[in-house]
């Protein structure tokens, strides 16, 4: 009878029939981070019949997502009246509802809910927090920093209608990376919410990140030392920043991770004054940078950070090339550089695929391009033509 199966067996046949994978600790796919999400859908398993209600119930119990104050409160009360399943959580997801104004009072009452529900939850590894009341930062940081299991993906993007409101500082990162964080993403999609001076850069601890996505309103010198800090185990990196750096810096940040990196974004969007002050005579940092990463096979990158002599610097390892425009003045643009190293039999071109998303291309450049590209076994596309 299937209710005499073994515990473990049980609990296995049970969360197959899950659309959350068994194990959250293998949720990369593409080099994204893939977020988890509630085992509601298992529930009725539960009631199926008294052999399989303990083994179930652990398993219901392992993800759970909260979005809501209602949520959390329901989930508390649980709790309470069984205190042993608070320890079989072990990826939890928590964010205000989607009706509720993150900066009203009825915010700050959920999102003390929600807080108290990672309080009870000791053994959660895959931590996620969509959105809290700004007020709730000191006791965010205090929650992650405290945390009793070392937590091993730490998710804090906040959700679409709390982007306007900075929950999390840069300067935040040192608390909440903790020791054994392998994989960490954040945001910070709004302006500063201080005018004050941050408080002076240390250095990070040894950190143990293999995945890191920062996308960030600002470029703040604590992300670049992080990325720097971290790059001796980084495989997979998402960087966009709302400003641009000078090549040393870029360099700086990412030369650490060279023998690591397997997949790689990095993303600036200058500003017009940056632009305007932008030393265009300097090497691009990534002609600089490419010729040296061993494994990367997916690389993103500005064209403002890239030339096109791409074709004779990047690795043997690399495929993937996606290249996006955002200024008025790209480095990166047809070239008759680019013709002359396809057509160069004797350079050996590793990559399969280059897409350029750059409104500044022409029909005629692309088309020419595509051809040569065809040529030597490449796929060529623009993306986002200004002739589409």
């Amino acid at each position: 009878m299937p209710e005499n199966l073994p515990f473990h067996i049980l609990t296995n046949i049970i969360s197959s029939a899950t659309t959350v994978n068994p194990d959250p600790s293998i949720f990369l796919r593409g080099g994204e981070l893939v977020q988890w999400d509630s085992t509601e859908s298992i529930r009725t398993t539960t009631l199926v019949s008294s052999g399989w209600t303990d083994a179930a119930t652990f398993v219901l119990y392992t993800s759970v997502a909260l979005e809501s104050g209602a949520a959390a409160e329901l989930f508390l009360r649980t709790l309470r009246e069984r205190p042993e399943r608070a320890n079989f959580v072990r990826a939890l997801v928590l964010g205000l509802g989607a009706k509720t104004k993150v900066d009203s009072p009825e915010a700050v009452v959920e999102s003390s809910a929600l807080l108290d529900v990672l309080q009870m939850c000791n053994n959660v590894v895959h931590l996620q927090i969509k959105s809290l009341h700004p007020s709730m930062r000191a006791r965010a940081l205090t929650e992650i920093a405290a945390h009793a299991e070392p937590l091993r993906s730490l998710v804090v993007n906040p959700a679409a209608n709390a982007s306007q409101h900075r929950l999390y500082e840069s300067e935040d990162l040192f608390d909440i990376i903790t020791p054994g964080l392998e994989r960490l993403e954040i945001g910070f999609w709004s302006a500063p919410s201080t005018v004050t001076p941050p408080p002076p850069i240390t250095d990070f601890s040894p950190l143990s990140l293999t995945t890191l996505q920062v996308h960030s309103f600002d470029a703040p010198e604590v992300i670049l030392r992080l990325i720097a800090t971290a790059g001796p185990t980084l495989e997979h990196v998402d960087c966009y920043f709302e400003s641009a750096f000078d090549a040393d810096t870029t360099v700086a940040a990412l030369t650490p991770s060279q023998a690591t990196l397997r997949k790689l974004s990095f993303i600036t969007n200058p500003t017009s004054e940056q632009l305007i002050h932008f030393q265009w005579d300097e090497t691009p940092a990534f002609d600089r940078l490419l010729p040296h990463f061993q494994h990367l096979e997916e690389l993103a990158v500005s064209a403002s950070d890239l030339s096109p002599n791409v074709l004779h610097l990047h690795p043997a390892s690399l495929h993937r090339l996606s290249i996006i425009g955002y200024t008025e003045a790209p480095i990166f643009r047809f070239d008759e550089v680019l013709i002359e190293d396809l057509q160069n039999l004797d350079l050996e071109i590793g990559l399969k695929v280059i897409e350029v998303d750059d409104e500044h291309w022409s029909a005629d450049d692309a088309a020419v391009l595509a051809a040569a590209c065809a040529a030597r076994g490449v796929a060529f596309k623009v993306i986002k033509a200004i002739w589409e």
